[in-house]
């Protein structure tokens, strides 16, 4: 390995100073002790004196993105109406129902499609409630029996009024949508099923009660009811 003296490396420094001065785009520079035993060019360079050696820095940027998303919720109200102003409406909490009388000479059997008359889904209604009786007197001439949506139960069939088939238990609703018992609304001492074959019932629009009736019987029509309409 070949020793270079002090001059020579002396020399070599003040031509890397020059360069250095002169070239103003070059990568600056960084001193390094030699007592440290670098190797710089294949020079080993063993005196006490200082040399200059070109160092590359890198700064690495990093930029954060951030999105933001706005979730909007609209609700929206629908208003129940029935489908004219001869209809009355009912609020049954959970769903909104229509009633009108058709009026006009009705049998058993004619009770569904006379209603479909008023409307192609009107159906021979109950009561849900005391209120709903109430409120259709007001709307309904007086002195008629109107078929109601209702039919005997089988348990009470060949019974009269008793402690097992009473005024809450011998019947049931029909319309598919009427609930409960607080509806029925009889006059006194019925349903009394008399001659063991009053399986239909009446509402009477003389006294706002009902009256479990003959299957047989002609009435002044049939109260029926319909879903209201949302808008």
């Amino acid at each position: 390995m070949m020793i270079f003296s002090t001059a020579v490396i002396a020399a070599f420094l003040e031509m890397l100073v020059f360069f250095g001065n002169v070239c103003d785009g070059c990568i600056p520079t960084q001193i390094v002790d030699v007592e440290d035993a670098f190797l710089v060019h294949n020079l080993k360079i063993e005196e006490n004196n200082m040399i200059y050696y070109p160092t590359t820095t890198t700064t690495t940027t990093t930029t954060q993105t951030t999105t933001t998303t706005t979730q909007t919720t609209t609700t929206t109200t629908l208003i129940p109406s029935c489908i004219d102003s001869t209809w009355t409406l009912f609020d049954r909490d959970t769903y909104f129902w229509c009633m009108k009388a058709y009026i006009g000479a009705t049998t058993i059997a004619q009770m569904s499609s006379n209603c479909q008359i008023l409307n192609s889904a009107a159906v021979p209604t109950g009561f849900q409630n005391t209120e709903e009786p109430t409120t259709i007197l007001t709307t309904t001439a007086t002195g008629l029996r109107l078929w109601l949506g209702t039919y005997r139960n089988d348990a009470c069939a060949d019974v009269r009024l008793t402690v097992d088939c009473n005024e809450i238990t011998s019947f049931h609703w029909t319309d598919g949508f009427t609930s409960g018992t607080d509806g029925f609304v009889w006059g006194w001492a019925q349903p009394d099923n008399s001659y063991l074959a009053q399986f239909y019932a009446v509402f009477l629009t003389s006294t706002g009660l009902m009256d479990d009736e003959f299957d047989d019987l002609t009435t002044e029509g049939v109260l029926c009811g319909m879903e209201a309409n949302y808008t």
